[in-house]
């Protein structure tokens, strides 16, 4: 086998081996010819990963914000076919209104569909959604 400048690799019987800065010189050079992306290349890729999980982190929470019913309040109409008119069943439809802001429902009662921050019985009363794009 030969070297990089054309020298042999191994050595006649009897004379002495590469030495062990060689050999370390030839580890590193196998290391690094291994390596699939350079720490570079390693930076760059994760930069670009976290920019996107950032871009639909903030922009995720503002399209869920966008045009959202908010409020303890049942969102279900008080009349029609599928009306919750009831006013004790009303009063009990959000179970633990939000200590921030009084707005929005944090827990809904058993039995109801929590959509965003409001309350709704039946699924067919949700409202349509909108989208921010």
């Amino acid at each position: 086998l030969l070297r990089e400048d054309g020298t042999p690799q191994l050595a006649a019987p009897g004379s002495p081996g590469p030495s062990a800065d060689e050999v370390a010189r030839e580890r590193r050079a196998v290391d690094t010819s291994r390596m699939v992306i350079t720490p570079r290349e390693s930076k760059i890729v994760q930069s670009v990963c976290f920019g996107v999980w950032l871009f639909i982190f903030i922009f995720g929470f503002v399209e869920h914000m966008n045009d959202l019913q908010k409020g303890c309040d049942p969102g279900d109409p008080k009349v029609g076919s599928l009306a919750v008119s009831d006013p004790q069943e009303r009063a009990l439809m959000c179970e633990e209104c939000s200590t921030k802001n009084d707005r929005d429902c944090d827990l809904c009662a058993p039995g109801y569909y929590n959509f965003g921050t409001q309350c709704f019985k039946y699924l067919e009363n949700l409202p349509p959604l909108t989208t921010g794009a």
